[in-house]
């Protein structure tokens, strides 16, 4: 138990570091973790894709209003707010609420694919530190409205990409 009280310890700690310092740590290694996992799942892939990209979409305007716009707000607002504000009251661990918010958040994109949950990992804890982060210091609103925001561009850099391998 101790483990898990010195790694909320060192999570706070590292909340604490200065605004440019923490996002380019938390999201540089969230950008290495997807590089390095889409490299290797080029050439060890570990599931067929369920949801086909390669398909056109049908309504593309209703595809980017859900990607860019509604998904990032309510998951921000289901994953980060509601479950990780919830699990952190109930249990006073800071590690442990992140850690399983990003694991539910993580699974949720297993509809896509096993790559893509793997791949969402990384951002999903990313993007819960960044709520803790904005918390502490400018409360819930505040971290709502920003990590929605930096949700919005980490899926447009998706989309673009997405975009950029079909054609």
């Amino acid at each position: 138990m101790n483990y898990i009280r010195n790694i909320s310890e060192l999570l706070y700690s590292s909340l604490g570091l200065n605004p440019r310092k923490f996002f380019v740590i938390t999201y540089g290694l969230a950008v290495v973790w997807n590089v390095v996992c889409s490299l290797l799942f080029q050439f060890f892939p570990i599931s067929q894709n369920i949801a086909d990209s390669t398909e056109p979409i049908e309504n593309i305007d209703n595809y980017l209003i859900a990607v860019l716009l509604i998904a990032p707000l309510f998951e921000t607002l289901i994953f980060q707010f509601a479950i990780q504000n919830t699990l952190r009251y109930l249990s006073g661990n800071l590690a442990a609420s992140i850690m399983l918010t990003t694991v539910l958040f993580s699974s949720m994109h297993l509809v896509n694919s096993y790559e893509n949950a793997i791949n969402t990992m990384a951002v999903g804890l990313a993007f819960g530190l960044t709520f803790e982060y904005i918390r502490l210091r400018f409360g819930n609103v505040c971290s709502i409205l920003s990590v929605s925001i930096i949700h919005f561009f980490w899926n447009s850099t998706v989309v673009i990409g997405i975009g950029y391998f079909v054609m």
